[in-house]
């Protein structure tokens, strides 16, 4: 197949094979190839349009300072992560601390996943992503997430057993549970202990969402698998308002947005995860 896309770009390749030329189009196509078929990369991955807020919602100020806000220089203290997204860490103008993506054309990583998952967040209510927003560093695109001091997952079962109230532990089993529906939704089949945060208190964070949306991950996890803990969820006072909102904004221009944001395909999946909620709520 690929020699197919070589030989359909050659300039007049019959009449004179020696000389074969690539234009700028036949680049691009040999590129796209390259990316979808060789790196197995997914449409969503390989967009490039501007990334609108859902709604043209007015961002907030943090939003804005992390799009706009000079940057100072490295956060000190923090390791680097070995993950395959090699996020770096960053002090904004102001003490504002973010984690940086760079967008990079490997699987796990997708940048335009990271700011969905948050405005998706931030549309249905959930209240467990970090604030995220694409932007430019150095001519390189990415996502940029308002950093959470905070403690890994890792560590929750020791600080459930050792430190936390049961209040907390209570809070913190609720937002597992939520966290369960949202990564259903969204399709992040890349959640493991590692990819989330929470504070003593209970709350937690959603981070790493880069999987999302494509299938792609390596802690892959079934709706039955996960039907327990999004019914237990579904079944609370926040869990219907979550529902609700969810139904409410369901409509052909939240349909179009996604689209935009991550292309058909995994869009009409994605749309019907939706439903199949909507079906076993109602």
């Amino acid at each position: 197949m690929f020699l197919f896309v070589l030989v359909g770009c050659a300039s007049n390749p019959v009449r004179e094979p020696a000389s074969f030329k690539i234009t700028e189009s036949c680049r691009e196509v040999i590129t796209h190839f390259q990316d979808r078929y060789i790196l197995g990369l997914k449409e969503s991955q390989l967009l490039s349009s501007e990334l609108i807020p859902l709604n043209n919602r007015n961002i907030s100020e943090t939003e804005r300072s992390m799009k706009f806000n000079v940057i100072e220089g490295e956060l000190e203290g923090i390791k680097r992560s070995s993950g395959s997204t090699k996020p770096e860490f960053l002090i904004l103008e102001g003490g504002i601390k973010v984690v940086w993506k760079e967008h990079k054309k490997i699987k796990l990583a997708n940048y335009r996943a990271e700011v969905l998952a948050y405005e998706l967040n931030d549309l249905w209510g959930i209240g467990l992503v970090p604030e995220t927003v694409e932007r430019t560093i150095e001519g390189k695109v990415g996502s940029l997430q308002l950093f959470k001091e905070s403690i890994t997952g890792p560590l929750l079962d020791f600080k459930i057993r050792n430190e936390m109230s049961a209040e907390a532990i209570a809070k913190v089993k609720h937002n597992l549970k939520k966290q369960s529906l949202f990564d259903y939704l969204i399709e992040n089949n890349d959640r493991n202990k590692n990819n989330y945060l929470f504070t003593i208190e209970g709350d937690l964070y959603s981070i790493d969402n880069a999987a999302s949306f494509t299938g792609i991950g390596n802690y892959r996890k079934s709706f039955i698998e996960r039907e327990n803990d999004i019914r237990g969820f579904l079944n609370t006072n926040e869990g219907e308002e979550v529902f609700q909102s969810i139904v409410s904004n369901y409509n052909n221009s939240f349909k179009n947005q996604i689209i935009l944001y991550i292309g058909k395909k995994d869009a009409n999946k994605f749309f019907e995860r939706i439903e199949r909620i909507i079906q076993i709520k109602n």
